[in-house]
Protein backbone atom coordinates (compact mmCIF):
# COMPACT_ATOMS: atom_id res chain seq x y z
CA UNK A 1 0.00 0.00 0.00
CA UNK A 2 1.44 3.37 -1.22
CA UNK A 3 1.19 6.58 0.87
CA UNK A 4 1.90 10.00 0.27
CA UNK A 5 4.18 11.74 3.04
CA UNK A 6 2.27 14.75 4.80
CA UNK A 7 -0.45 14.73 7.16
CA UNK A 8 -3.26 15.42 4.66
CA UNK A 9 -2.36 11.83 3.40
CA UNK A 10 -2.89 10.35 6.40
CA UNK A 11 -5.74 11.48 7.56
CA UNK A 12 -7.64 10.88 3.81
CA UNK A 13 -6.63 7.08 4.87
CA UNK A 14 -8.17 6.83 8.08
CA UNK A 15 -11.46 8.72 6.54
CA UNK A 16 -11.86 5.83 4.02
CA UNK A 17 -13.21 3.66 6.33
CA UNK A 18 -13.17 2.55 10.31
CA UNK A 19 -12.43 -0.96 9.35
CA UNK A 20 -9.47 0.79 7.28
CA UNK A 21 -8.05 2.53 10.08
CA UNK A 22 -5.61 0.06 11.71
CA UNK A 23 -4.24 -0.99 8.04
CA UNK A 24 -3.90 2.60 7.76
CA UNK A 25 -1.90 2.94 11.19
CA UNK A 26 0.47 0.25 10.47
CA UNK A 27 1.56 1.18 7.27
CA UNK A 28 1.96 5.04 8.57
CA UNK A 29 4.18 4.03 11.36
CA UNK A 30 6.09 1.09 9.31
CA UNK A 31 6.95 3.89 6.99
CA UNK A 32 7.94 6.40 9.35
CA UNK A 33 10.62 3.94 10.93
CA UNK A 34 11.38 2.79 7.99
CA UNK A 35 11.78 4.70 4.76
CA UNK A 36 9.84 7.13 2.80
CA UNK A 37 7.23 6.07 0.46
CA UNK A 38 4.86 8.19 -1.63
CA UNK A 39 2.22 7.12 -4.44
CA UNK A 40 1.51 9.03 -7.79
CA UNK A 41 -0.94 8.72 -9.96
CA UNK A 42 0.01 9.75 -13.59
CA UNK A 43 -1.11 12.49 -15.39
CA UNK A 44 0.72 12.89 -18.71
CA UNK A 45 2.59 10.95 -20.73
CA UNK A 46 3.93 13.14 -24.02
CA UNK A 47 7.06 12.53 -26.26
CA UNK A 48 10.05 15.19 -24.99
CA UNK A 49 10.21 17.10 -27.91
CA UNK A 50 11.34 20.97 -28.07
CA UNK A 51 10.75 22.28 -31.88
CA UNK A 52 13.30 25.18 -32.86
CA UNK A 53 13.41 26.48 -36.32
CA UNK A 54 16.90 25.49 -36.81
CA UNK A 55 15.89 21.97 -36.65
CA UNK A 56 14.36 21.74 -39.90
CA UNK A 57 16.33 24.57 -42.58
CA UNK A 58 14.32 23.78 -45.34
CA UNK A 59 11.03 23.20 -43.41
CA UNK A 60 8.20 20.96 -42.73
CA UNK A 61 7.30 17.76 -44.14
CA UNK A 62 4.20 18.49 -47.18
CA UNK A 63 4.68 22.24 -45.07
CA UNK A 64 2.90 20.61 -42.61
CA UNK A 65 -0.70 20.27 -44.90
CA UNK A 66 -2.28 17.42 -45.58
CA UNK A 67 -3.69 18.99 -48.39
CA UNK A 68 0.01 19.60 -49.83
CA UNK A 69 0.15 15.99 -49.04
CA UNK A 70 -2.62 15.01 -50.74
CA UNK A 71 -1.98 16.90 -54.19
CA UNK A 72 1.71 15.79 -54.53
CA UNK A 73 1.07 12.33 -53.72
CA UNK A 74 -2.10 11.93 -55.89
CA UNK A 75 0.57 13.35 -58.47
CA UNK A 76 3.51 10.63 -58.05
CA UNK A 77 0.67 7.93 -58.58
CA UNK A 78 0.09 9.19 -61.90
CA UNK A 79 -3.15 11.24 -61.80
CA UNK A 80 -3.97 13.79 -64.34
CA UNK A 81 -4.06 17.65 -62.90
CA UNK A 82 -7.90 17.77 -63.41
CA UNK A 83 -8.67 14.37 -61.72
CA UNK A 84 -6.45 15.51 -58.71
CA UNK A 85 -8.46 18.96 -59.12
CA UNK A 86 -11.72 17.02 -58.90
CA UNK A 87 -10.37 14.49 -56.35
CA UNK A 88 -9.53 17.24 -53.83
CA UNK A 89 -12.72 19.04 -54.41
CA UNK A 90 -14.56 16.84 -51.75
CA UNK A 91 -11.66 17.12 -49.49
CA UNK A 92 -11.90 19.98 -46.62
CA UNK A 93 -9.71 19.75 -43.15
CA UNK A 94 -12.14 18.21 -40.79
CA UNK A 95 -14.73 17.39 -43.66
CA UNK A 96 -14.04 14.69 -46.74
CA UNK A 97 -16.38 13.51 -48.69
CA UNK A 98 -16.60 9.84 -49.09
CA UNK A 99 -15.48 9.39 -52.91
CA UNK A 100 -12.43 11.09 -52.07
CA UNK A 101 -11.93 9.82 -49.00
CA UNK A 102 -11.66 6.34 -50.46
CA UNK A 103 -9.23 7.58 -52.91
CA UNK A 104 -7.04 9.21 -50.06
CA UNK A 105 -7.41 5.66 -47.47
CA UNK A 106 -6.45 3.50 -51.23
CA UNK A 107 -2.78 5.29 -52.46
CA UNK A 108 -1.03 2.72 -51.43
CA UNK A 109 0.25 0.33 -54.48
CA UNK A 110 0.49 -3.26 -54.02
CA UNK A 111 1.18 -5.26 -57.17
CA UNK A 112 -0.50 -2.74 -59.25
CA UNK A 113 -3.68 -2.75 -57.31
CA UNK A 114 -4.74 -0.13 -54.62
CA UNK A 115 -4.22 -0.70 -50.96
CA UNK A 116 -5.20 0.47 -47.90
CA UNK A 117 -2.39 3.02 -47.19
CA UNK A 118 -2.49 2.85 -43.33
CA UNK A 119 -2.56 -0.77 -43.38
CA UNK A 120 0.33 -1.00 -45.64
CA UNK A 121 2.38 2.26 -45.01
CA UNK A 122 5.41 1.14 -47.20
CA UNK A 123 3.30 0.84 -50.35
CA UNK A 124 2.94 4.30 -51.03
CA UNK A 125 5.67 6.02 -52.90
CA UNK A 126 8.33 7.31 -50.78
CA UNK A 127 8.63 11.03 -50.82
CA UNK A 128 11.91 12.77 -50.19
CA UNK A 129 11.73 13.05 -46.26
CA UNK A 130 12.87 16.26 -44.31
CA UNK A 131 14.55 15.12 -41.04
CA UNK A 132 14.92 17.08 -37.80
CA UNK A 133 18.86 18.33 -38.83
CA UNK A 134 19.13 20.05 -35.17
CA UNK A 135 21.87 19.12 -32.74
CA UNK A 136 19.72 19.08 -29.23
CA UNK A 137 17.26 16.34 -28.35
CA UNK A 138 15.91 15.64 -24.50
CA UNK A 139 16.24 11.86 -23.20
CA UNK A 140 19.37 9.67 -22.35
CA UNK A 141 22.67 8.15 -23.28
CA UNK A 142 20.55 4.70 -23.96
CA UNK A 143 23.86 2.51 -25.40
CA UNK A 144 26.29 4.55 -23.71
CA UNK A 145 28.43 5.51 -26.72
CA UNK A 146 29.65 9.19 -27.08
CA UNK A 147 28.91 9.97 -29.94
CA UNK A 148 30.14 13.55 -31.88
CA UNK A 149 29.37 14.85 -35.13
CA UNK A 150 26.42 15.80 -37.12
CA UNK A 151 23.96 13.18 -36.00
CA UNK A 152 24.67 13.15 -32.55
CA UNK A 153 22.48 15.08 -29.69
CA UNK A 154 22.78 16.84 -26.46
CA UNK A 155 20.17 17.16 -24.00
CA UNK A 156 19.75 21.01 -23.64
CA UNK A 157 18.31 20.42 -20.42
CA UNK A 158 21.07 18.12 -18.83
CA UNK A 159 23.68 18.76 -21.43
CA UNK A 160 24.32 15.05 -21.31
CA UNK A 161 26.21 14.37 -25.26
CA UNK A 162 25.43 11.08 -26.90
CA UNK A 163 21.80 11.31 -26.64
CA UNK A 164 19.71 8.27 -28.29
CA UNK A 165 16.11 10.24 -29.72
CA UNK A 166 15.68 8.90 -33.09
CA UNK A 167 12.09 9.31 -32.78
CA UNK A 168 12.73 13.16 -32.37
CA UNK A 169 15.09 12.93 -35.56
CA UNK A 170 12.51 11.08 -37.77
CA UNK A 171 9.22 13.03 -36.72
CA UNK A 172 10.79 16.21 -35.75
CA UNK A 173 9.97 17.93 -39.18
CA UNK A 174 6.40 16.39 -39.10
CA UNK A 175 3.98 19.30 -37.98
CA UNK A 176 1.26 16.91 -35.85
CA UNK A 177 4.58 15.22 -34.35
CA UNK A 178 6.51 18.29 -33.14
CA UNK A 179 6.19 21.20 -30.60
CA UNK A 180 7.93 23.94 -28.82
CA UNK A 181 7.87 22.84 -24.91
CA UNK A 182 5.70 23.79 -23.09
CA UNK A 183 3.34 22.79 -25.54
CA UNK A 184 2.95 19.35 -26.61
CA UNK A 185 2.79 17.61 -30.01
CA UNK A 186 -1.42 18.27 -31.58
CA UNK A 187 -1.38 14.60 -32.42
CA UNK A 188 -0.40 12.78 -28.66
CA UNK A 189 -2.30 15.99 -26.64
CA UNK A 190 -5.95 14.54 -27.22
CA UNK A 191 -5.90 11.42 -24.44
CA UNK A 192 -4.41 13.55 -21.66
CA UNK A 193 -6.06 16.80 -22.05
CA UNK A 194 -9.48 15.91 -23.44
CA UNK A 195 -10.02 12.29 -22.50
CA UNK A 196 -10.43 10.57 -19.17
CA UNK A 197 -8.07 7.46 -19.94
CA UNK A 198 -9.36 3.76 -20.06
CA UNK A 199 -6.11 3.12 -17.53
CA UNK A 200 -4.00 4.34 -15.00
CA UNK A 201 -0.46 3.85 -14.24
CA UNK A 202 0.68 4.30 -10.70
CA UNK A 203 4.02 5.27 -9.98
CA UNK A 204 5.64 4.69 -6.41
CA UNK A 205 8.80 6.45 -5.15
CA UNK A 206 10.95 4.69 -1.76
CA UNK A 207 13.64 6.08 -0.61
CA UNK A 208 15.09 6.67 2.71
CA UNK A 209 14.36 10.42 2.33
CA UNK A 210 13.30 12.80 -0.21
CA UNK A 211 15.34 15.73 0.90
CA UNK A 212 18.39 13.99 1.42
CA UNK A 213 20.92 12.03 -1.26
CA UNK A 214 21.08 8.49 -1.50
CA UNK A 215 19.50 5.56 -3.01
CA UNK A 216 15.73 4.98 -3.92
CA UNK A 217 13.79 2.75 -6.04
CA UNK A 218 10.52 3.96 -8.21
CA UNK A 219 7.99 1.09 -9.40
CA UNK A 220 5.30 1.66 -11.86
CA UNK A 221 2.49 -0.32 -12.05
CA UNK A 222 -1.62 0.07 -13.71
CA UNK A 223 -4.36 0.19 -11.75
CA UNK A 224 -7.77 -1.20 -12.57
CA UNK A 225 -9.58 2.12 -11.78
CA UNK A 226 -9.84 5.25 -14.06
CA UNK A 227 -7.94 8.52 -13.37
CA UNK A 228 -10.76 11.56 -13.26
CA UNK A 229 -10.72 15.36 -13.85
CA UNK A 230 -11.12 17.90 -11.69
CA UNK A 231 -13.04 21.10 -11.86
CA UNK A 232 -9.52 22.61 -14.19
CA UNK A 233 -9.38 19.78 -16.45
CA UNK A 234 -6.56 18.14 -14.61
CA UNK A 235 -5.99 14.22 -13.17
CA UNK A 236 -7.45 14.57 -9.52
CA UNK A 237 -4.98 14.65 -6.64
CA UNK A 238 -5.31 12.51 -3.61
CA UNK A 239 -7.58 9.57 -5.09
CA UNK A 240 -7.50 6.02 -4.34
CA UNK A 241 -6.53 3.01 -6.93
CA UNK A 242 -6.69 -0.29 -6.87
CA UNK A 243 -3.65 -1.87 -8.23
CA UNK A 244 -3.69 -4.84 -11.61
CA UNK A 245 -2.44 -8.01 -10.15
CA UNK A 246 -1.35 -8.75 -13.73
CA UNK A 247 2.78 -8.85 -13.36
CA UNK A 248 3.01 -7.95 -16.98
CA UNK A 249 2.70 -4.21 -16.22
CA UNK A 250 5.12 -3.53 -14.77
CA UNK A 251 8.59 -1.27 -14.01
CA UNK A 252 10.83 -0.96 -11.77
CA UNK A 253 13.89 1.39 -11.43
CA UNK A 254 17.06 1.22 -8.89
CA UNK A 255 18.71 4.41 -8.75
CA UNK A 256 19.89 7.16 -6.57
CA UNK A 257 18.07 10.96 -5.31
CA UNK A 258 20.97 13.62 -5.85
CA UNK A 259 19.32 17.45 -4.91
CA UNK A 260 15.51 16.50 -5.01
CA UNK A 261 16.56 14.46 -8.00
CA UNK A 262 15.77 10.91 -8.92
CA UNK A 263 18.02 9.62 -11.52
CA UNK A 264 18.33 5.68 -12.62
CA UNK A 265 21.35 3.99 -12.70
CA UNK A 266 20.80 1.01 -14.80
CA UNK A 267 18.53 0.32 -17.48
CA UNK A 268 15.19 -2.01 -17.26
CA UNK A 269 12.33 -3.04 -19.10
CA UNK A 270 9.26 -0.86 -18.96
CA UNK A 271 5.78 -2.34 -20.07
CA UNK A 272 2.88 -0.70 -19.31
CA UNK A 273 -0.97 -1.36 -20.72
CA UNK A 274 -2.09 1.65 -22.88
CA UNK A 275 -5.43 3.26 -24.04
CA UNK A 276 -6.69 0.33 -26.39
CA UNK A 277 -7.72 2.93 -28.76
CA UNK A 278 -4.71 5.13 -28.51
CA UNK A 279 -1.72 2.98 -27.52
CA UNK A 280 -2.45 -0.35 -26.91
CA UNK A 281 0.88 -0.87 -24.71
CA UNK A 282 3.89 1.38 -23.91
CA UNK A 283 6.98 -1.02 -23.98
CA UNK A 284 10.09 0.74 -23.45
CA UNK A 285 13.19 -1.58 -23.94
CA UNK A 286 16.20 -0.46 -21.58
CA UNK A 287 14.48 2.47 -20.37
CA UNK A 288 16.15 5.14 -18.08
CA UNK A 289 14.16 7.17 -15.45
CA UNK A 290 15.03 11.08 -13.97
CA UNK A 291 12.48 11.84 -11.67
CA UNK A 292 12.03 15.41 -9.83
CA UNK A 293 10.50 14.88 -6.28
CA UNK A 294 11.35 18.47 -5.15
CA UNK A 295 7.55 19.27 -5.24
CA UNK A 296 6.12 16.32 -4.65
CA UNK A 297 3.59 17.11 -2.55
CA UNK A 298 1.89 18.88 -5.34
CA UNK A 299 3.24 16.67 -8.39
CA UNK A 300 6.68 14.99 -9.52
CA UNK A 301 7.73 15.47 -13.04
CA UNK A 302 10.99 14.11 -15.32
CA UNK A 303 11.70 12.41 -18.30
CA UNK A 304 11.44 8.37 -19.21
CA UNK A 305 12.99 7.29 -22.38
CA UNK A 306 13.92 3.92 -23.64
CA UNK A 307 13.61 1.59 -27.14
CA UNK A 308 9.54 1.31 -28.29
CA UNK A 309 8.67 -0.58 -31.06
CA UNK A 310 7.56 1.46 -33.66
CA UNK A 311 4.89 0.02 -34.56
CA UNK A 312 3.39 0.41 -31.74
CA UNK A 313 3.27 3.74 -31.61
CA UNK A 314 2.13 3.98 -35.09
CA UNK A 315 -1.07 1.50 -34.49
CA UNK A 316 -3.17 4.25 -32.94
CA UNK A 317 -2.82 6.87 -35.14
CA UNK A 318 -2.97 4.45 -38.29
CA UNK A 319 -6.37 3.50 -36.87
CA UNK A 320 -7.37 7.28 -37.10
CA UNK A 321 -6.78 6.87 -41.08
CA UNK A 322 -7.40 10.11 -43.00
CA UNK A 323 -8.87 12.34 -39.98
CA UNK A 324 -6.09 11.58 -37.88
CA UNK A 325 -3.73 13.09 -40.66
CA UNK A 326 -5.71 16.59 -40.53
CA UNK A 327 -3.16 17.84 -38.04
CA UNK A 328 0.11 17.40 -39.96
CA UNK A 329 0.99 14.02 -39.84
CA UNK A 330 0.77 12.07 -43.14
CA UNK A 331 0.60 8.59 -41.69
CA UNK A 332 2.64 6.63 -44.13
CA UNK A 333 5.54 9.49 -44.15
CA UNK A 334 5.32 9.40 -40.28
CA UNK A 335 5.70 5.33 -40.11
CA UNK A 336 8.44 4.96 -43.30
CA UNK A 337 10.57 7.92 -41.07
CA UNK A 338 10.32 5.49 -37.62
CA UNK A 339 11.57 2.61 -39.83
CA UNK A 340 14.33 4.57 -41.49
CA UNK A 341 15.37 6.12 -38.57
CA UNK A 342 14.71 3.11 -36.33
CA UNK A 343 18.14 2.11 -34.22
CA UNK A 344 17.27 -1.40 -31.80
CA UNK A 345 15.84 -4.77 -32.18
CA UNK A 346 16.96 -5.89 -35.67
CA UNK A 347 14.62 -8.30 -37.12
CA UNK A 348 16.89 -11.73 -37.26
CA UNK A 349 16.04 -12.11 -41.33
CA UNK A 350 15.54 -8.37 -42.86
CA UNK A 351 17.33 -6.70 -40.57
CA UNK A 352 15.46 -3.91 -40.27
CA UNK A 353 15.62 -2.40 -36.74
CA UNK A 354 12.22 -2.40 -34.94
CA UNK A 355 12.45 -0.23 -32.06
CA UNK A 356 13.34 3.54 -32.42
CA UNK A 357 15.02 5.74 -29.25
CA UNK A 358 12.49 8.14 -27.67
CA UNK A 359 11.79 9.73 -24.51
CA UNK A 360 8.68 11.34 -23.08
CA UNK A 361 7.74 13.92 -20.23
CA UNK A 362 5.96 12.46 -17.41
CA UNK A 363 3.72 14.02 -14.87
CA UNK A 364 1.84 12.54 -11.95
CA UNK A 365 0.20 13.81 -8.85
CA UNK A 366 -0.60 12.31 -5.22
CA UNK A 367 -2.66 9.42 -4.93
CA UNK A 368 -3.07 6.07 -2.90
CA UNK A 369 -2.82 2.80 -4.55
CA UNK A 370 -3.85 -0.36 -2.08
CA UNK A 371 -4.58 -4.02 -3.41
CA UNK A 372 -8.30 -5.53 -5.32
CA UNK A 373 -7.60 -7.78 -1.46
CA UNK A 374 -7.08 -4.24 0.61
CA UNK A 375 -10.21 -2.35 -0.96
CA UNK A 376 -12.38 -5.53 -0.92
CA UNK A 377 -11.60 -5.63 3.03
CA UNK A 378 -11.97 -1.96 3.69
CA UNK A 379 -15.56 -2.09 1.65
CA UNK A 380 -16.57 -4.91 3.61
CA UNK A 381 -15.29 -2.96 6.67
CA UNK A 382 -17.69 0.19 6.32
CA UNK A 383 -20.68 -1.97 5.10
CA UNK A 384 -20.41 -3.76 8.33
CA UNK A 385 -19.94 -0.44 10.45
CA UNK A 386 -22.58 1.24 8.62
CA UNK A 387 -25.32 -2.08 9.33
CA UNK A 388 -23.80 -1.92 13.05
CA UNK A 389 -24.67 1.75 13.43
CA UNK A 390 -28.13 1.67 11.64
CA UNK A 391 -31.21 2.73 13.98
CA UNK A 392 -33.58 -0.36 14.58
CA UNK A 393 -37.42 0.10 14.47
CA UNK A 394 -40.11 -1.45 16.75
CA UNK A 395 -42.73 -2.47 14.45
CA UNK A 396 -45.77 -2.90 16.30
Amino acid sequence: MGLGHDSHNAWSCLLRGVGAAALCTSALYSEAQASQSATFAVSLVLPAVDFKEFDCPTGLNFEGKPGVAYEAQLKDLGYAPENIEKIMSGYVTGEIAPATANVLIHRGRLDGAAVNAFARPLTTIRPPIKYNVGGRAIGFNLNDKKENGPTAFEDPETHESGVDNQFVRATGCIRGQTATYPSYPTEWEYPWTFANQSVTWIITVSAESFSQDGPASVSFKRSIDRAYKDANGKIRSHSTFRLDTDPQWHGEFQGFIKDGVFESSAPTDLRMKGDPLWLWQFYLAKARLRLDLRKSHEQIAGIVGGYQPFADIYGGFGEGGVLAEQNGTDLPLFYRAMSEMADHDPDPVTKQNRSISIAYRIEAVPAFAVSIAEANQMSSNKASSADQAAPTFNRQ
